[in-house]
């Protein structure tokens, strides 16, 4: 049962929401726009702040929804597997030859199902570096980074090796985006 439900888990996940709402909507891929991702911020740049609002929300409510349902299926620890698998899944879906998002939505909706008091300071922190920078990717960045730390002060129903691999994660998807920061080509969003 376990096994069917994850992989379940990452097919739900690995939902794009992006490309799907592009396509619907504005008629065009947003993976042939813009900088080609096919998250929340990509789409806003593209079709409007509203629309990235949506995909966002989708994005997020997909690891909300798998990692609820997980907890009357198995206990904690598995909980946290379904967090990462839905994770990697919009990072790595079948449905887009394994080229997806940056994780961060879903990772938002993942936290939420495991620990409210988390995923409030994750956000907490990703707002006050998207204010400081004006960039998104600082924002993301900051708030993963918060998140292995807040769960070690915390606690909560995440793991620590769960946090941090998350965190890691959506790290290791932000390289260009880091690169970019370091030279100071990255792109602010207002």
């Amino acid at each position: 049962m376990q096994g069917i439900f994850l992989f379940l888990s990452y097919m739900v996940a690995a939902i794009p929401f992006g490309v799907v709402f592009s396509k619907v909507v504005s008629g065009r891929d947003v993976r042939h726009q813009g900088s080609g991702n096919i998250g929340a911020t990509n789409v806003a740049r593209m079709m409007g702040k509203k629309w990235g609002v949506i995909v966002l929300i989708t994005d997020a409510l997909k690891g909300y929804i798998v990692v609820s349902l997980a907890m009357h299926i198995g206990g904690v620890w598995f909980c946290n597997l379904v967090a990462a698998v839905a994770v990697v899944a919009h990072c790595y879906p079948v449905y887009l030859k394994f080229k997806g998002g940056k994780g961060v939505a879903t990772a938002i909706g993942v936290v939420a199902a495991l620990s409210w008091t988390l995923v409030a300071v994750c956000v907490a922190v990703f707002i006050i570096g998207l204010l400081i920078s004006r960039r998104i990717s600082v924002g993301s960045l900051s708030g993963a980074l918060a998140l292995p730390i807040a769960a070690t002060l915390l606690g909560g129903n995440i793991m620590i090796p769960t946090a941090w691999f998350l965190a890691l994660l959506i790290w290791w998807k932000h390289k260009e985006n880091i690169k970019r920061l370091s030279t100071g080509a990255e792109p602010k969003f207002f």
